[in-house]
């Protein structure tokens, strides 16, 4: 069984199981629990034969028995319907099945690979899933954590990624200003969304080189908090100032700009003056003062992965 978040790669961990296992030369079959009504999925799992329903104008082989000596994924297993679930584990149990319509059983020798993004202990918990189902299905558990958990792998994703869609002539690097907003973000779509936003940015960019324009607007929206720190208690000691956190922000921007001022603010949304006035810690005018204490709170908050209710509290 392998569980994880939609998009982390259990489909690329059932093939490599299948790759690496004793029948790689066999066949791969997938089957997506989710997207077919419980009628076809038993179909396609056990097969039928000719007449068994309206529509059968003739016999088909189910998945257990066209993945004989080969693998069977089963995507999305915890969205199988109770009803079949006690037939999936007889079928599991005794490694044969009877086509619909048949009375024979067929015999097979297949590997089975199951998968889900859901809690199937919940689910068990709930009696919407079946607890000796889900003992047989785990006899060896893989669990894919999210993207945002695993961050020290993001610059080997980049890389395959980016050598993933290159072409013939052309080889695309990335910035490392472009790495580090990457680095900041939360990735709800996991190495899904890294793959669609390195294809995107590769299509967009008038170079070889990615770098922040490049990325898509949600890479600098503000990140939600995760529920430990939400609910984490702050003493006040550890608490800094909003002056000096405001300047250590501005001084994260001007790295990421490379040192170009004029850019920094820009992307700040405030004037050199302000940025210059924020950096140093030097007085300035009454204008300058108001933005660095309320127009920079408002907008310099993405980065640091707050909203401005969190910001202010």
């Amino acid at each position: 069984l392998i569980t994880g978040e939609s998009g982390t790669g259990k489909e690329l961990i059932a093939c490599a199981l299948h790759k690496f296992g004793h029948h790689p030369s066999g066949p791969l079959i997938t089957i997506d629990c989710g997207s077919l009504p419980p009628s076809l999925i038993e179909a396609e799992l056990f097969g039928y034969e000719r007449g068994a329903f309206t529509g059968a104008t003739s016999a088909k082989p189910g998945l257990f028995e066209s993945a004989h000596n080969g693998t069977l994924f089963m995507d999305e297993i915890g969205t199988m319907p109770l009803e079949l679930q006690s037939k999936l584990l007889r079928s599991l149990e005794t490694q044969s099945s009877q086509r619909l319509g048949s009375t024979r059983k067929c015999h097979w020798q297949t590997k089975i690979i199951s998968a889900t993004n859901v809690g199937i202990k919940e689910l068990v918990a709930e009696g919407k899933f079946r607890m000796d189902l889900y003992f047989r299905i785990t006899g060896a558990h893989i669990h894919m954590p999210p993207l945002r958990e695993r961050m020290e792998d993001l610059p080997l994703l980049v890389e395959h990624f980016l050598i993933k869609h290159a072409t013939q002539d052309k080889r695309f690097t990335i910035t490392r200003e472009a790495l580090m907003l990457m680095e900041a973000y939360h990735w709800p779509g996991n190495i899904r969304e890294l793959s669609h936003v390195i294809n995107r940015a590769i299509a967009l960019t008038t170079g070889t080189a990615i770098d922040p324009d490049d990325l898509p607007e949600e890479l600098y929206s503000p990140q939600p908090l995760s529920a430990e720190l939400e609910q984490a208690p702050v003493s006040e000691t550890a608490v800094l100032p909003l002056k000096a956190m405001n300047r250590q922000y501005a001084l994260k921007v001007l790295e990421i700009c490379r040192g170009i001022q004029s850019k920094a603010a820009n992307l700040l949304g405030i004037d050199r003056r302000t940025f210059n006035t924020l950096v140093n810690g030097k007085a300035g005018h009454k204008r300058a003062k108001e933005t660095t204490d309320g127009e920079f709170l408002r907008r310099g908050i993405p980065l640091l992965g707050v909203s401005q209710a969190q910001m202010e509290r």
